[in-house]
């Protein structure tokens, strides 16, 4: 693995301590103060849960690498709430049906057509 995967995995408890070379202390972010840098909250999201609450609110495990079925539903809790059967659109009438083929589809293929037959008469000897 990359050195920043194991990071990753460390962080996230799914993965073995990355060794004492590879370790970083705090983030330096411009207009950081050398405490806000040392402390446990590098990215100031705050720290009032920990990952361990966050994972059992969330219905996932980061180290068992799970995703619970809160978690794939969006957090709704019934499935018919999240996923919307999606509905066609109603057929055209007939007669706007071919109306838009003759308009679309007819001067495509009288290009063609003309193409074909500016090939033909270049290649018959004049």
């Amino acid at each position: 693995l990359t050195r920043t995967l194991r990071r990753v995995f460390w962080l996230l408890g799914s993965g073995p301590e990355p060794p004492a070379s590879e370790q970083q202390r705090g983030w330096p972010h411009p207009g950081r103060t050398a405490a806000e840098v040392e402390s446990s909250d590098t990215f100031g999201l705050g720290t009032s849960r920990s990952l361990e609450e966050y994972e059992r609110m969330a219905d996932l495990s980061y180290h068992d690498r799970r995703i619970g079925d809160l978690a794939l539903s969006a957090g709704f809790p019934d499935f018919d709430q999240f996923l919307v059967p999606e509905a066609a659109p109603p057929p055209p009438p007939d007669g706007a049906a071919s109306a838009i083929f003759f308009v679309v589809c007819a001067p495509v293929v009288l290009g063609a057509l003309q193409l074909a037959w500016s090939a033909v008469q270049s290649a018959l000897p004049q």
